[in-house]
């Protein structure tokens, strides 16, 4: 009996010795996947979706994906810090993109209120007027996670389902971003049904796969016969460069495309795009007048490049600000004469403008008198000409006076031309043709011994 019971209490006390070894470790719950909660939140059925998980790519690298992605460009900005994503957009009726985006962002409660400052979407409480009002608009769904919507959500016809988007990013957890759209007519020249796309992120390259479901086998044969003559950007790669290495399979009805890019390779082309940006941006303030009293009118590469830009505007801006760029224009056409008296083009230009816009007749009269008195016109008559249509500015009796003064007719006939004259300018035709075509016919009258 003594053995039996020694016996027992050592098996019991060998069993509970062995009990904690025989258990198995425990391992921490992975995290949970922002991406796959956003995504549950879509409405079931879309044109397009997209989830994205943009920290799965380094900080440094993010940017270089705004051209392949199907998200929101400021999906990619750092200042944002946006730890998952999601999208689904759908046509409605009418032709108008219905739209819901959700993002959440990564960071302490203070550090996110203080980005979402710089959230490139209106908030629904804030105020708006007009157009401002049309746009998308958004709200906190909580403390982390913003959803922004346009327009009612239509259901599509022939959409794709968003669980399979979610089914999707579940499966791909190594994915940056994986995306599905409805088939389109005209891929490869065919109809697909549906498109899905996965990006992944590597340490050298990132690959871009795509998978096109046809209805029929036939029709996938036929596209990945075409496949090797289509850019990369017809397979909604909208990278700036060829990839650096395609794959390209079928499985039954479905193509599949695999696009490698290195990460060197992108990074030059953003260079390549940027350049092209600092480019674009040159040319835009080179085409935008600087202030007037920044032009440096001794520099005549300058000051012609700034006559230029506001002498160009001039020819279509109409209403109240003609009248700004009309002082503008003359003031800057002032102070270049000044500099320049050698220089007719702008002296002639600033008389014009006084006969035009600016009613300035004395001030027309003045400019021409001067250019004429200083025996740097090659040419005086057409500086005559401008003057008498200074003259014509003031009237016949002032035009007359001038007309005679020139030797352009007799006394005698000098008031009832410039009545003709005056009338035809503010019939609108040129003075000079006017005052040209009068002189003609008196000499053609005259050749053939008539009385004008």
């Amino acid at each position: 009996m003594t053995v039996s019971r020694l016996l027992v209490g050592s098996l019991l006390l060998a069993s509970a010795c062995a009990s904690p070894a025989a258990r198995p470790p425990r391992t921490a719950a992975p995290p949970p996947d922002d991406a796959l909660e956003l995504a549950a939140l879509l409405p079931e059925r879309a044109d397009r979706c997209v989830v994205v998980r943009p920290r799965r790519v380094p900080a440094r690298r993010r940017e270089l994906l705004i051209r392949q992605s199907w998200a929101d460009r400021s999906v990619w900005d750092l200042d944002l810090d946006v730890a998952a994503y999601t999208r689904a957009e759908a046509l409605d009726a009418e032709g108008r993109r219905a739209l819901r985006s959700y993002f959440r962002f990564a960071g302490t409660p203070a550090q996110i209120r203080e980005r979402a400052s710089r959230f490139p979407f209106r908030w629904e409480d804030q105020p708006c007027e007009g157009i401002a009002c049309g746009g998308p608009s958004a709200r906190w769904l909580d403390e982390r996670t913003v959803m922004v919507s346009h327009h009612a959500w239509p259901t599509p016809a022939h959409g794709v389902s968003t669980a399979d988007c979610l089914r999707l990013a579940r499966r791909r957890t190594d994915a940056v971003e994986v995306a599905m759209r409805a088939g389109m007519p005209g891929s490869f020249g065919l109809a697909a049904t549906r498109h899905h796309r996965v990006i992944v992120g590597g340490r050298r390259q990132i690959s871009i796969t795509l998978a096109i479901d046809f209805d029929h086998e036939a029709d996938a044969v036929r596209a990945l016969e075409d496949i090797p003559r289509v850019r990369a950007s017809v397979l909604d790669s909208l990278a700036p460069l060829e990839a650096s290495r395609r794959e390209m399979d079928r499985d039954g009805s479905t193509v599949w495309v695999r696009d490698t890019y290195s990460w060197a390779d992108l990074e030059l082309a953003r260079a390549d795009v940027r350049l092209d940006a600092e480019a674009a941006a040159d040319r835009a303030r080179r085409a935008t007048p600087i202030p007037i009293e920044r032009v440096d009118v001794r520099r005549l590469a300058v000051v012609h490049h700034q006559v230029r830009l506001r002498a160009g505007e001039l020819q279509w801006v109409r209403g109240p600000a003609r009248a700004e760029l009309v002082r503008q224009l003359a003031t800057l056409l002032e102070r270049a004469v000044a500099a320049h008296p050698a220089e007719l083009g702008w002296a002639e230009q600033l008389v014009r403008l006084r006969l035009s816009d600016l009613d300035d007749a004395a001030g027309a009269r003045a400019l021409c008198e001067r250019v004429l008195g200083g025996g740097v016109a090659p040419d005086p008559e057409p500086w005559r000409i401008l003057r008498r249509e200074a003259a014509a500015l003031q009237g016949p009796g002032a035009l007359a006076a001038r007309l005679v003064e020139d030797r352009v007719v007799e006394a005698g006939d000098a008031h009832r031309v410039a009545e003709d004259l005056v009338r035809l300018r503010e019939d609108g035709v040129a003075y000079e043709w006017a005052e040209g075509a009068l002189r003609l016919g008196r000499e053609l009258t005259g050749a053939a011994g008539l009385t004008p």
